[in-house]
């Protein structure tokens, strides 16, 4: 969800799909802890009423989040996962199984502003010969 807030190119969904759709995110779920009782029946009556355009109740949703903080708060929790995720990786064994947890964590909890290419491994087929690492 928090891709998706912030032009996620993998899955071309469009931001608050999730929300508009009566999905619970925890963004929203962020966003509702850190308002009154009044604001989240505000909010939540904007997300259902269908007479405003999309894009209104979007940008109204999104203002929301930026000032209830949850974009922040919902990286430190991708940070904080992502940390506990690599501990156990570190005693994963065999090395082929730890790597592969790694890449799994990396793909899963990579945030596009921070994305890094991968360095690229050239490999000759025919003799399954490794040439060496590309950046």
């Amino acid at each position: 969800d928090l891709n998706d807030w912030q032009g996620d190119d993998h899955n071309k969904l469009v931001s608050g799909a999730d929300v508009l759709g009566g999905r619970p995110t925890i963004l929203w779920a962020l966003a509702l802890s850190q308002s009154s009782d009044e604001q989240c029946s505000e909010k939540e009556n904007l997300v259902r009423d269908e007479s405003l355009s999309q894009e209104h109740r979007i940008n109204q949703i999104r203002q929301w989040y930026e000032q209830t903080n949850v974009f922040e708060m919902a990286k430190e929790l991708v940070d904080k996962y992502q940390g506990r995720a690599e501990e156990i990786a570190d005693s994963i064994e065999p090395d082929d199984l730890r790597q592969l947890f790694y890449y799994l964590i990396d793909s899963i909890l990579e945030r596009p502003a921070e994305s890094v290419p991968e360095p690229v491994t050239m490999v000759d087929l025919e003799n399954g010969v490794t040439a060496g690492s590309v950046s």
